[in-house]
């Protein structure tokens, strides 16, 4: 069972996206504005990990490594900004259609971590059924994507 712990917790983060995108689709359609949604969900979730990091012990470790290796800063900044920018435009993007039309959309992501992992570490470990999946993936977006815009 611990082989697949891996695919359970991410199923499992899948259905706390998914309700969460529900909810979120509710709440900017009810005129709260996308930015006034990260700032509010940002709040808490800062202060979640802030409390995570002092009970795990491992917020002194973490900031010794940010501050010997400039590499693992710049990165976790370079990170920051993209998800920051990812989750704004994603929110923006909710709020110009709904839910499960981005998330459907939002998807194909693999196929970029899969490009940029290869263009930036020439690492990509591939094998035919993540290539088939992410087939599956890129003709089940196009297809939302052509279908919404006709």
């Amino acid at each position: 069972m611990l082989a697949w712990s891996w695919a359970i917790l991410t199923l499992c983060a899948a259905l706390c996206w998914g309700l969460a995108y529900a909810l979120l689709g509710k709440i900017l359609h009810s005129g709260i504005s996308s930015a006034f949604a990260l700032a509010a969900i940002g709040i808490c979730t800062l202060s979640t990990y802030v409390a995570v990091l002092v009970k795990s012990g491992t917020f002194y470790s973490g900031v010794q490594i940010v501050q010997q290796n400039k590499v693992v800063f710049f990165c976790l900044l370079a990170v920051a900004a993209c998800l920051i920018s990812g989750q704004f435009l994603v929110y923006r993007a909710i709020s110009l259609k709904d839910a499960p039309h981005v998330a459907i959309l939002e998807i194909c992501y693999p196929i970029f971590t899969c490009l940029f992992t290869w263009l930036l570490f020439r690492n990509l470990e591939l094998s035919w059924h993540i290539v088939a999946g992410g087939i599956l993936i890129f003709v089940g977006s196009a297809l939302v994507l052509f279908r919404t815009s006709q």
